[in-house]
């Protein structure tokens, strides 16, 4: 299913059948990742910021039918964190996980919502980490590089994938290391290693 626009649904006041839209697609798999779950889960996102400053599309919101058999409905009270109730009614109530699925995009996208982070950086995050499931490992990585760091206002360095004990080591020692920007949000600059130039000992050996 191709994501509609949510300026079309803005204008003639339809945000819960753009959410129903997106909870009909999220019926349809049990995945939580995806490219498809993906899009669904920044047009929630995108929702809820609108939802957070616009007080017509939160009551849209709370006013939906599927929140007739809900124990704990949202209120007009809670317009300040609507995210939960927006990701609630974009993945639906007919899938079996959906409860486990709400749960897991919301996990995922509420430190970035917290911070109001743009809606196309949180596209670019949930690709570069593969999904929402992704995203959390990457927030508890950073939470532990937080804690761990017992200089708060020193630059934090967090290196992720495959061999990176032993890129440490190796940048540890190094006389410079080049890095190629691909990024920047709440938790810092992301770069990507390019070359490691290491130390020239001195005096040499041939000498």
């Amino acid at each position: 299913m191709k994501i509609p626009k949510l300026e079309d649904f803005l204008a003639s006041r339809q945000i819960g059948q753009l959410l129903d839209l997106l909870s009909s697609e999220a019926a349809k798999s049990e995945r939580i990742s995806g490219k498809r779950a993906q899009q669904s889960m920044v047009m929630a996102y995108r929702i809820a910021l609108v939802a957070r400053e616009d007080s017509d599309v939160w009551a849209d919101i709370c006013a939906h039918p599927a929140w007739q058999d809900f124990r704990r409905p949202p209120k007009q009270s809670d317009q300040a964190h609507p995210l939960q109730s927006v990701i609630r009614l974009s993945v639906g109530f007919r899938s079996r996980n959906a409860t486990s699925i709400s749960s897991v995009r919301y996990r995922a996208l509420n430190p970035l919502f917290e911070q109001q982070v743009p809606a196309k950086l949180v596209r670019s995050l949930l690709k570069e980490h593969g999904g929402a499931e992704g995203l959390i490992q990457y927030h508890k990585q950073v939470k532990t590089a937080e804690k761990e760091n017992p200089y708060p206002d020193a630059a934090r360095l967090l290196v992720t994938g495959k061999d990176s004990s032993k890129l440490m080591e190796e940048m540890y020692s190094a006389a410079y290391i080049e890095v190629k920007i691909t990024g920047v949000d709440i938790h810092g600059v992301h770069a990507t290693l390019i070359k490691i130039r290491p130390q020239i000992p001195w005096p040499p050996e041939s000498l």
